[in-house]
């Protein structure tokens, strides 16, 4: 079962931080960088099963703009739509409804 959560409770750090080590991006991102952009920022977990196997985190004031950033799924678990669900999620998001201005290209 798949489910999508911004619960930052449930949120897997290490799997996050080991995942943007990855990336050309966030390669050097440390734990304590990590949990603070986490903090400060509206996050959205995918789970198949209860198990995190994706990400995305958006930076927004929540009322004039919201850039999505850190967006992913495991390699193993692309190609199954679930970032399609993951991205619906983040769009559709309640918080966002009152956005002036929202561009979700990432």
């Amino acid at each position: 079962m798949i489910t999508v959560s911004t619960d930052k409770n449930k949120l897997d750090l290490p799997f996050i931080q080991n995942f943007l080590k990855n990336t050309y991006w966030a390669k050097d991102r440390t734990m304590e960088a990590l949990k603070i952009s986490i903090d400060n920022s509206l996050c959205f977990g995918i789970y198949l099963n209860d198990e995190q196997i994706g990400f995305a985190r958006v930076i927004t004031d929540l009322v004039s703009f919201a850039y999505p950033m850190d967006v992913f799924i495991t390699e193993e678990h692309q190609g199954n739509g679930y970032v399609t669900i993951l991205l619906n999620a983040v769009m559709t998001e309640p918080q966002f409804s009152k956005l002036k201005y929202v561009d979700w290209r990432l």
